[in-house]
Parts: C-alpha cells; structure tokens; sequence
C-alpha cells in the first residue's frame, strides 16, 4: 500500500522531527523496563560519588587571587567544598594560615598578578605562614572567603582570617554574606562544615526562615540541600574547570567550551594609564567627591560648641551587627582592616569635614574591637598616586598595606 504522506509533506521539517519522535518512543517501549530504571539509577549514584571525590580533590592551578574567569560574574561557582579543598591541599597544618578575604581592595584590583600585596605579604611574614588570596570583586567579610574561614578555623591550629571593612560596617551583610556569594555559605551550611554558638546559630536560622519566604531563596535553600546529598554543583564546577564548560558566557563566545583552568591571568601594562585618565574624568571625580562628602556625615554629629561627635546608638549598632558575623570563639582569628579611600577625590572638604571624617573612622575601629576583634586602620597616611582610583591601590599602595597587615599578625602572636 502506497504511503498516504505526500512527497511535499516529506520534505516539511516538522514532518521529520515528528518521523524520529516517533521512532524514539518506539526504541523507548521496546526497551525493557527494569534493566533501564536500574541503570539511571546506578549512574545517579555514580555521579553523586563522583562529585564528592571532585569536591575533595580539587585545587585551582596557578592560583595567584580569583579573576574574571573562575569567579560567579563569567558563570563560574567555586563551592565551599572547592575552597576548602584547595586550601587542604596546598597549605599544611603545622603552618599558620592567612587567609585573605573581603572586596577587590584586597583582591588586588590595580595590581598585576606579580604584584598583588598578597604576594608582598608572603615575603615579610615568611615561612612559617602560608597566604591564600579568596578576596573576589564586590564581597564582604562574609562573604566567599568568609565561609572558607569558618570551616578552616574548625581544622587549622593557626589561622588567621584578613579582611576589609567599610568605616561604618559592610552595609546589609550579614553571617551569610550578600546575594552574589551568599550560596557559598549555605553550601557548606548544608553539608554541615558550620557550626557556632548559640547566637550565631539564631542569626543563622532567622536568616533561612525569612529566605525561605522569598522565592529566590526558597529555590537557593532546596538547590543546596539537596546538592548536600548528591554534590551536583561540585562535579559540575570540576568538569567546568579541569575539562570543558557546558554553559554560555558572553565572554567567552568564541570559545564557550574551553575550561577555565587553561585562562591564566594576565598583566596590564597600563596602570599609569588607568590612574592618569581616572582623574582626568571630570564625571567620575565629581561623583566620587559627592560621594565622600555624603559619606562622612553618618555616625557623628556637631554639638551646640561645633564639636564633633559620635552618634553612640548608631555605633553601637555597628557593634552588635558585627558581632554576629562570625561565632564569637573566631572574632580573635579575624583582622578587621578599615581601608581609607584616596583623599585626591576628597578636595571639597571642609575643615570640619575632615574633622567628622576623623571621628567616623576613631568610632569604627572602636565598634570592632567591642566586638571582640583585632583591628588596624590603614591608608590614611598613603599618597594620591598609592591609588588607581578612588579606592583600589596601585602596587606601591599594595606594598604599604602588606607591611601594616603583617606588622599586626605578628602583633597578634599568631
């Protein structure tokens, strides 16, 4: 009998597409039913086994500090497993580890991978301690690093946990970080590498039960408790690294599959560049000088003389909030470092201005060490051209900052 199909209906696409639908359900029905099950079963489990041997083994290669390609803005999602590990794998136990975290500040922004400060801070400090930069653009002390540090803290008899901190706090952060890099905290809240006080794990528990409301944190929440149990995310960054990416990112489109560990960091050559045409930008000059004017006028106040003063209740706000950062038993293993930002943006100000800035940065070294934590302030005797902008240090601004933070870690008996 001839085929009722016309020869034009053949050549449709939609007619072939439905052709091999077709033949697809038939090689499914003929499959028998049992021997198919067991198989997805044993290759879940398989793969389950598979994540938590990568998230064990796993160490970044020519890691000098994160950048572009293995950080979450290209796509890349390093988890707590993955942190941890590198750490385990590159650092031994009788060594004191310094493990840096916070902002671009102390990522290094505005210096060269053989330049960053990091590196300037392994040379005064020596061979006693080891220093692995965790610091990634836009995070806070909790952030990323943050959540490495508490796990690590648990492991290694001498640690030391560095990171930086606006004047007045680090905004709405809180025990698990901001949005970018909060998944890193619940991944290893999940698979149980925290664990603190009671206080800490009331701030913890309100913190889930509000997220928990929101869908963004509802799906956050089930996404890390259920890769708890089969390490998906682990297996995939390890993949994603060593051997081929599965997922598009605009900056690599010419080649979406390349792997990340092969993208090493480059220098730029232009940094006096970068820092001449920062200042010369008359829109991004005024901003910055607005900016720091508007800044300064949080937290104190001028009396009926026209003295300057701290609002207490406000400080000690700041205070309680961080406080409830990190469990109190690891408060004494984290070194605050209040970055003063570059004062060539800072021209408008006032006397007095500079007066309230005096007092505002007195009163946030105070507030942390209520809380409980070692604390230096730093910059605030650094020149215009230690800057690349309005707050990222050039490589001689690096330098400076390495000698102050390893003059108090050895303060710190550590």
């Amino acid at each position: 009998m001839a085929d009722p199909t016309s020869i034009s209906d053949r050549g449709d696409p939609s007619y072939s597409l439905e052709k091999l639908g077709n033949a697809m359900k038939r090689f499914v029905a003929w499959l028998p039913a049992l021997p198919v099950l067991v198989g997805i079963i044993l290759g879940f489990g398989v793969c389950c086994m598979m994540g938590r041997v990568a998230a064990a083994s796993f160490n970044f290669s020519h890691f000098e500090r994160f950048f572009g390609p293995i950080q979450p803005q290209t796509n890349f999602y390093a988890t707590a497993s993955e942190l941890v590990s590198h750490v385990r794998r590159k650092i031994p136990k009788d060594k004191t580890l310094v493990l840096i975290g916070g902002a671009s500040y102390f990522r290094g922004t505005g210096q060269n991978p053989d330049e960053v400060w990091s590196r300037e801070l392994q040379n005064l400090l020596g061979d006693k301690y080891r220093v692995v930069n965790f610091a990634i653009d836009q995070a806070g002390m909790t952030d990323f690093a943050g959540a490495a540090f508490q796990v690590l803290a648990r492991e290694y008899p001498h640690m030391i946990y560095v990171a930086n901190m606006a004047p007045q706090g680090n905004g709405n952060d809180g025990v698990d970080g901001g949005e970018t890099y909060r998944y890193v905290f619940w991944d290893a809240y999940y698979k149980h590498m925290l664990y603190g006080d009671l206080v800490w794990q009331a701030d913890v528990t309100s913190r889930q039960r509000a997220q928990l409301k929101t869908q963004s944190g509802l799906e956050l929440h089930l996404g890390k408790f259920i890769d708890s149990f089969t390490y998906a995310c682990d297996l995939w960054s390890y993949v994603g690294y060593r051997y081929f990416m599965t997922v598009w990112n605009d900056s690599f489109s010419g080649e979406p599959f390349r792997n990340r560990r092969s993208i090493i960091e480059g220098g730029d050559p232009n940094m006096l560049n970068h820092q001449r045409e920062t200042r010369l930008d008359k829109e991004y000059t005024a901003t910055m000088e607005e900016r720091n004017k508007g800044y300064i006028q949080n937290g104190t106040y001028l009396d009926k003389d026209g003295h300057v003063l701290p609002v207490t209740d406000s400080w000690n706000n700041t205070s309680k909030q961080i406080s409830h950062l990190f469990p109190a038993d690891l408060h004494k293993q984290c070194l605050i470092v209040i970055l003063h930002s570059n004062h060539y943006f800072m021209k408008s100000l006032t006397p007095i201005d500079w007066k309230r800035y005096e007092v505002m940065f007195k009163a946030s070294e105070e507030a942390c060490k209520k809380a409980g934590y070692p604390v230096i302030q730093v910059g605030h005797d650094f020149s215009a051209d230690d800057y690349v902008d309005a707050g990222h240090f050039m490589a001689s601004g690096g330098r400076k900052i390495a000698h102050q933070v390893a003059d108090k870690i050895k303060e710190m008996g550590k």
